[in-house]
């Protein structure tokens, strides 16, 4: 379960088992949805590889007791993800370098890369304006 922080108008929401923070406006919730295993997400693109599936994310909103998926959302949530060892192993097993690791969300038939990543030492950061759909997030090269 997701721990919540209220900083300055802001909610961060931390998953620990996910090693995952998600900093959203105070009036948007997140909630974690299902997803398949890494099989249900395959694609022949060569732009990015899966390394290993995240999270399945939804953002929403409270209208009159019932949640309204939202998307558009300014400010923009910022996701920021952390990586390991396993993780730039598999990079290194796809021939590539821990300089190459990207975040990419699923949608239905392809991975598509966030733009603008922030890659530190051991995490990137990105920003998402949200979706409408609930896509997993994966680790890919």
């Amino acid at each position: 379960m997701a721990e919540k922080e209220i900083i300055y108008g802001e909610k961060i929401i931390k998953f620990p088992d996910e090693v995952m923070t998600v900093t959203i406006p105070k009036d948007v919730f997140v909630e974690v949805k299902e997803m398949g295993s890494e099989g249900d997400y395959k694609s022949d693109q060569k732009d990015f590889e899966l390394i290993r599936l995240i999270i399945n994310i939804a953002f929403f909103v409270c209208e009159e007791n019932e949640r309204k998926y939202v998307g558009g959302l300014e400010p923009k949530a910022v996701i920021r993800i952390r990586y390991d060892n396993k993780i730039v192993g598999g990079a290194k097993e796809k021939e590539k370098a821990e300089k190459d690791l990207k975040l990419g969300w699923w949608n239905g038939s392809i991975w598509v890369v966030f733009p603008n990543q922030k890659l530190g030492r051991g995490y990137v950061d990105v920003e998402t304006e949200g979706w409408y759909k609930d896509p997993p997030v994966g680790w890919g090269c």
